[in-house]
């Protein structure tokens, strides 16, 4: 299920990779250039670069060459969120049991140790989008010659009390697939726009 289910959504930025071994270094680059731009600060950007760079390394190693690599990244409110889609939906994402000299299957296990939380789900268009979901920490503005912060402004609107009780749904494979069927309404963000899959070149 995804995280970040009824928050407002501020910037948003996509991008799809060829699953070769510039995969990594290339969507290093990217998040690295992207959230600059989103002003997030340079612990944000390392733990979210640390965390795209093991999610788009698994991608790669369970796609096809002719596939491509999907990155969204979100920030939604105080939040981070970090969705990386690969073609091979038949496994589900777990963290491995390894050994302590093991070069390889910690992917997961650093995601969940540096993001808030972490997840899966299927994609619509087939395949699997893992995302993770960090806190959005943006650099601190300067107030030029002391002037106060602008005063928020609040709602005049009056929200009624629900009439019957409300009852939360907890039942992770019940949210699981009502989270499925509500992404397969709008969500295609996973497929690559028709121009692009004709082009050589990453976007």
């Amino acid at each position: 299920m995804s995280s970040n289910s009824g928050t407002a959504v501020i910037r948003v930025d996509v991008r799809y990779f060829r699953p070769t071994l510039d995969a990594v270094p290339k969507a290093r680059a990217d998040i690295v250039r992207t959230l600059t731009a989103w002003s997030q600060n340079a612990p944000t950007i390392d733990t979210a670069e640390s965390i795209l760079c093991e999610l788009v390394t698994n991608a790669v190693r369970v796609s096809s060459p002719t596939d491509f690599v999907a990155v969204q990244l979100k920030i939604t409110n105080d939040n981070l969120l970090i969705e990386v889609w690969d073609s091979n939906g038949h496994a589900e994402p777990r963290i491995a049991h390894i050994d302590a000299d093991a070069e390889r299957g910690r992917g997961l296990f650093m995601v969940e140790l540096l993001s808030s939380k972490w997840s899966w789900y299927r994609s619509p268009s087939g395949g699997k989008v893992v995302w993770a979901q960090i806190p959005s920490q943006p650099v601190p503005v300067e107030i030029v010659g002391g002037r106060p912060p602008i005063p928020e402004r609040t709602s005049r609107i009056i929200i009624p009390e629900p009439e019957l009780p409300v009852f939360m749904e907890d039942d992770p494979d019940m949210l699981r697939r009502v989270a499925d069927t509500l992404r397969a309404l709008h969500d295609d963000w996973q497929t690559p726009p028709p121009a692009l899959l004709g082009a050589s070149e990453d976007r």
